[in-house]
């Protein structure tokens, strides 16, 4: 029995989901040799199959590539229960990259089966047959929040490595406010010597430089545009004047930003 959910079509040539499904006898899933003009992920939960020539089981899937040929065929005796979405759009290969996952027709592995059960369940019960496009494409980061919760289990990164990577990503989020270093260690519950130290052990640099690091980087970035005064980029950047911040961009990169602007003829 197949469940069918459409998906309404939109202008987005970044991410469009055309549909998605689940089968739950899926004695007649035979296809190809072919090619099809979308990607198409499926998820096996039960049974057994083949896709182009290779054994696909329960906690398998495998990718469908615009344009490129394949074939899947389920077992006669041990038919397949599966999932599978739709998509395409030029945002859909990077998407796929960020999971760890090539865009060319493969088989892949999936850890997350009772979640994705779960959800299906979830999903169908609603006795949706259309949804909006970004329904759609919700369901679709839901998939890919699986498969990157995934890569995180198994990449099983130190406590250390941990304490390194939530003060990165504070930092990243916080560096337009007047943020220091205290209030770095503070939010992550850690002393600042032992902070500085993992630092220098997982980065090779301070917490302080990675900080200034930060704040310069995206100073030039913003220095590019003239729309920009000093004082709105200081701003930006964490600085409440323009003159503090313009005696921390020349020790930095050795000129002043009005010289950076010049020079790069921004």
């Amino acid at each position: 029995m197949i469940k069918y959910i459409s998906v309404q079509q939109s202008d987005d040539k970044l991410l469009g989901i055309h549909s998605m499904g689940h089968e739950s006898n899926g004695s007649l899933a035979h296809w190809g040799p072919g090619v099809r003009n979308f990607f198409i992920l499926h998820y096996v939960m039960e049974g057994k199959g083949y896709f182009n020539g290779s054994l696909v089981t329960k906690g398998n899937g495998f990718l469908i590539c615009p344009n490129k040929l394949h074939e899947y065929h389920s077992d006669d005796n041990d038919p397949w229960k599966y999932f599978w979405i739709i998509f395409e759009g030029t945002q859909a290969v990077k998407l796929l990259n960020n999971i760890g996952m090539i865009a060319t027709p493969h088989i892949f592995s999936y850890s997350f089966g009772e979640k994705l059960i779960n959800y299906i369940n979830q999903l169908f019960s609603e006795n949706n047959y259309i949804v909006t496009d970004l329904f759609g494409q919700g369901c679709f980061f839901i998939l890919m929040s699986y498969h990157k919760e995934s890569m995180v289990k198994l990449k099983k990164i130190s406590n250390r490595e941990q304490h390194v990577q939530n003060a990165v990503e504070f930092m990243k989020s916080n560096y337009h406010r007047r943020l220091k270093i205290s209030d770095v260690s503070k939010h992550i519950f850690l002393n600042s010597q032992y902070m500085y130290n993992l630092f220098m052990e997982y980065i090779g640099i301070s917490p302080k430089e990675y900080l200034n690091m930060l704040r310069i980087e995206n100073a030039c970035e913003l220095l590019k545009s003239n729309c920009l005064s000093m004082s709105q980029i200081a701003e930006s950047v964490g600085y409440s004047d323009s003159l503090q911040f313009s005696k921390f961009f020349k020790s930095q990169k050795g000129i002043s930003p009005q010289e950076y602007r010049r020079l790069n003829d921004f």
